[in-house]
């Protein structure tokens, strides 16, 4: 029995060493993971993904649509709106990119080949029938140029009738009708004469445009830093070059002075379009208000393709200004300054009022009828006590600008100042010295930043 046990064993290792050794063999790739295949008849799409998460298989397709895409050659004709407009070759390049998203998005008619996968990759192979891509392509344009008829149809119906606005956003929506097709002539019939799609539609808008004018009602006009403009003065018409009013054209304002909210705005049923700039506050003697045609605005209510805006915007429109002189306010200053009921020999308080103005771009002018606000100063100080060699007094002064109307624009009230001197009248003094320190550093930015700011 001894015997026995031992020629088992072996013979039991034997078999277990031999299952151990049988490894199973990788999958052998096609050929066409290798090579891409070249068709005469198909465009072809390969494409791979590394076998990690759920998607991978989705990714693969993707990739293969994508490679599938990049066959498809995007050409761009000479008699295109693309060859007319634009010269840019990155603006032809941005659009063959688009277009090939587009074919992506919308591919259709392609077969699935065959797929491949082995432990770590997934492979899938699409091709696509050259004429029946040609045969569907041609129904998508037919049916985008018919679309576009209709658009144009009606952008001319509405131009006939001096609805420019509307002429223009159905003359954009046209365009974007055959955005994927900007590149090609697009040679159709059109009332019995051959005219090329793009092109026309582009130059209806561009001539729309042109016979859009803009004009100031006023023109120029002067104006004092402070002051508020009349709004007649900022105000333009829009009309045609005959003059009749158009209605909901959007107009983009641009100010020299500072940046501005809120200035995209549209033409009333009149035909009139203002900004409300309202107080002039520019130290500079030269401003402008400009109106712009908002050919951005428009395009944004007609598509929300970008390359399409983007050719629009091309097209340059009509543009206005209105020039502002900005002259130096012009200060009066009246000034009752007294120390114990005595007039001082130097008013301190207009004196230092006066050097502010001036060096904050403003004149000043000892002619009352010639200004344009008036600063009128009333002051007086009080002995309030002596002690140990020390004399106490305060000072009161009333602060009051008018504009040349006599309106009250701006009051400030000086109470109870204190000033501390060896007699009372160097204390009174020094109560007008604090008090000009406070116009310095509170009382005449206060005031500017109110009224003129």
């Amino acid at each position: 029995m001894k015997y026995f046990y031992l020629l088992i064993i072996p013979i039991v290792l034997s078999c277990s060493s031999t299952k151990k050794a049988i490894v199973e063999a990788p999958p052998v790739s096609p050929e066409w993971v290798q090579q891409k295949p070249i068709e005469n008849f198909y465009y072809s799409g390969i494409g791979m993904a590394v076998k990690s998460g759920n998607n991978y298989q989705a990714i693969a397709k993707n990739n293969a649509l994508n490679d599938l895409a990049s066959e498809i050659s995007v050409q761009i004709n000479s008699t295109s709106i693309l060859y007319q407009v634009e010269s840019n070759e990155q603006f032809r390049e941005d659009f063959r990119a688009n277009t090939r998203l587009s074919s992506i998005e919308n591919i259709e008619g392609f077969e699935l080949v065959d797929s491949f996968e082995n432990g770590r990759e997934f492979w899938v192979y699409y091709r696509l029938s050259k004429s029946e891509y040609q045969a569907l392509k041609k129904a998508k344009e037919e049916k985008a140029i018919a679309r576009a008829l209709d658009f144009y149809s009606k952008a001319k119906e509405f131009k006939l009738n001096n609805q420019y606005d509307d002429a223009l956003i159905y003359s954009v929506k046209a365009i974007e009708a055959i955005k994927d097709y900007l590149g090609e002539g697009l040679k159709i019939d059109m009332d019995g004469q051959d005219i090329y799609l793009g092109n026309e539609l582009f130059s209806f808008i561009s001539e729309t445009v042109n016979d859009i004018n803009i004009r100031p009602v006023l023109g120029d006009f002067e104006i004092t830093r402070g002051r508020v403009p009349d709004p007649t003065q900022l105000t333009f018409s829009v009309s045609t070059e005959e003059f009749s009013s158009l209605t909901d054209i959007p107009v983009y304002f641009y100010y020299s002075g500072h940046r501005i909210k809120n200035n995209e705005h549209f033409s009333d049923h009149n035909g009139m379009v203002s900004y409300p700039l309202g107080k002039i506050t520019s130290k500079n003697p030269r401003e402008y208000l400009q109106a712009n045609l908002n050919l951005v605005g428009l395009s944004k209510e007609a598509t929300e393709d970008p390359f399409v805006s983007k050719l629009v915007a091309k097209i340059s429109g009509a543009d206005a200004r209105v020039n502002l002189t900005v002259k130096k306010p012009l200060i009066y200053i009246k000034s009752s300054e007294l120390n114990f009921d005595d007039t001082l020999t130097s008013n301190v308080l207009a004196n230092t009022f006066k050097q502010e103005f001036l060096e904050s771009a403003f004149s000043v002018t000892g002619i009352l009828d010639n200004a344009d606000y008036l600063l009128d100063l009333s002051s007086n100080t009080e002995k309030i006590s002596s002690n140990g060699g020390f004399y106490s007094a305060s000072l009161n002064a009333n602060i009051k600008f008018y504009d040349n109307q006599l309106n009250l624009l701006y009051t400030y009230q000086i109470n109870n100042l204190k000033g501390v001197q060896l007699d009372y009248s160097k204390a009174g003094k020094d109560a007008y010295q604090k008090a000009s320190e406070q116009i310095e550093k509170l009382i005449f930015r206060q005031l500017r930043r109110k009224v003129f700011d």
